[in-house]
């Protein structure tokens, strides 16, 4: 016998409480339900924002990044070999959705009126374009050819409107490297919006063959790779696994003394 819907319906019914006190019951029954129904729909809407902004981080960096062990913390790369040994690897592990070659730079973009830094993404043939593509508002994206130097750029609908900055328009941009200053100009192909004012407020792609010319690398170094995966609940699994494939070994470096 299920003593708990057995003892639910003796209150209910009101043959062991009194007149004045069934109403109640039921009042008090009703404001119990209703405020589980109120929680489970705040968790749901809560899990479902925390799954769209972390999807959209992501859109920006994927999953796993592997880079120079000696670079930075800021936005600018140390370059790394593009061929490998280890990607096709990575690319054949049971998991893996997609990877991509990148280089970031950070420069000054300018206009008659305004000023703003921003961080150029270089993005190659390789780039995965499902993300922006979804999140264009103006305009197109543009494909990369491995042999050729593209000044096309696709920039946020932040920057756009903060420097007054149209679809078509040419936008300098200016770099520092070496101590040495650099002016290039790009010509907005796109704007997009993800809704993320720190990260919309902040990057632009373009041809990563650019940003190589300007950090006066070989044509055949990068800044890293991203690696995308088809489960957000196996990055730990993955991680571990693409970093066995590159060469680090956590366990390993913690018994150095």
């Amino acid at each position: 016998m299920n003593y708990e819907l057995y003892i639910a319906r003796k209150i209910v019914s009101g043959k062991q409480t009194g007149s004045v006190s069934r109403p109640i019951v039921i009042i008090a029954i009703s404001g119990v339900a209703l405020g589980i129904a109120v929680i489970i729909l705040s968790i749901s809407i809560v899990t479902g924002f925390q799954r769209e902004i972390r999807d959209k981080v992501i859109g920006f960096g994927s999953h796993i990044q592997i880079s120079n062990f000696d670079a930075n913390h800021n936005y600018e790369s140390t370059p790394i070999e593009k061929d490998q040994t280890f990607l096709p690897q990575i690319r054949n592990l049971p998991g893996v959705k997609h990877v991509q070659a990148f280089a970031n730079k950070f420069g000054i973009i300018k206009t008659d009126e305004f000023f703003e830094g921003a961080v150029v993404k270089g993005i190659g043939s390789d780039f995965d374009w499902s993300f922006f593509q979804s999140k264009i508002v103006e305009g197109k994206i543009f494909q990369v050819n491995d042999s050729t130097r593209l000044k096309s750029t696709v920039i946020s609908r932040a920057l756009a409107q903060k420097l007054k900055i149209k679809l078509g328009d040419k936008m300098l941009m200016f770099f520092i490297q070496n101590g040495t200053q650099t002016v290039m100009d790009f010509h907005v192909e796109g704007i997009y919006e993800t809704g993320i004012a720190e990260l919309d407020g902040k990057f632009i792609l373009a041809d990563i063959n650019q940003i190589v010319r300007l950090n006066g690398w070989e044509t055949n170094e990068v800044g890293g790779f991203e690696v995308a995966i088809n489960d957000f609940s196996e990055l730990n699994r993955m991680t571990k696994k693409v970093n066995d494939l590159v060469g680090f070994n956590y366990a390993h470096l913690l018994k150095v003394k």
